[in-house]
């Protein structure tokens, strides 16, 4: 029976080889043959380089390697940095951030001390500050009569042990404040005082100017001038104390510094302003 049946098909083979070929034949054939020979495609590398496509094959793997090294390199380097600052238990430095708005600082330790602290509270109270009203009208009127009106002369000062004392032409008055007590220092007989002034490191000495140009040095305990410093040759319409160094300032142009400790008192004398 096998012999039958490849005799058959070798006959009908040949039949069909005999016969002309259709439009049809020939499109059937073509589609057969299509069938046998499948989809894959085969390029011609007649014209590939293929040098050129071995350094492109070539290079693409040793650059995915080198990424992948130095993404392992970089890895390594954050974790050992991460570790030298945050230490060995941290499992992931990017929730450990250095500025942070949710958490808290952490507390200092119980024996640290903020020097700080003292320097900027040693002022805050707890109690809120009174305003303090200052009225425009005066509590206490004195007296005057006598005193010279002129500007550029200076003849009221008040002590640090609450004195007043005020210069009436020729003639110094002391008022205690505390207990409203006026008194009599000295009168002068054929001069003006145009100005004084307390000495502020002690209130027992009072620096007196005169028209004539001469400066005493008043005890208010004794009452009488303790010394005497001449050398202006006007009057004397301001005076200063810095330490025991007094300044006298004359209409004469000049201002004097004196040393009431010395027995040579003058120290320096200043020149040249025109009013």
């Amino acid at each position: 029976s096998a012999l039958v049946n490849s005799v058959s098909e070798n006959f009908r083979y040949n039949m069909l080889a005999s016969l002309p070929m259709t439009d049809s034949l020939k499109a059937s054939s073509k589609s057969s043959l299509s069938l046998k020979q499948g989809d894959r495609f085969i390029p011609s590398r007649s014209v590939a380089n293929r040098d050129l496509c071995h350094h492109n094959l070539l290079s693409t793997a040793q650059e995915e390697d080198s990424n992948l090294l130095s993404e392992e390199v970089e890895s390594q380097y954050k974790s050992t940095l991460a570790k030298s600052i945050f230490g060995e238990d941290v499992a992931s430095p990017e929730e450990h951030k250095i500025l942070s708005l949710k958490n808290k600082a952490p507390a200092p330790s119980a024996a640290y001390q903020n020097s700080l602290k003292v320097l900027y509270s040693q002022n805050l109270s707890s109690q809120k500050r009174s305003a303090v009203t200052v009225t425009s009208d005066s509590y206490q009127t004195l007296d005057a009569p006598g005193i010279v009106d002129d500007y550029y002369l200076n003849l009221l000062d008040w002590s640090s042990a609450n004195i007043l004392a005020i210069a009436l032409g020729s003639s110094i008055f002391l008022l205690d404040c505390a207990t409203s007590t006026p008194r009599s220092l000295y009168e002068y007989e054929e001069t003006t005082v145009t100005s004084l002034s307390w000495c502020p490191s002690n209130a027992n000495y009072l620096a007196v100017g005169l028209d004539n140009g001469v400066v005493h040095l008043f005890d208010v305990a004794r009452g009488t001038p303790i010394r005497k410093l001449e050398g202006h040759q006007g009057r004397v319409g301001s005076i200063s104390w810095n330490g025991f160094i007094l300044s006298t300032g004359s209409f004469d142009s000049t201002i004097r510094n004196w040393d009431v400790r010395a027995r040579e008192p003058l120290v320096s004398v200043f020149s040249g302003h025109s009013s």
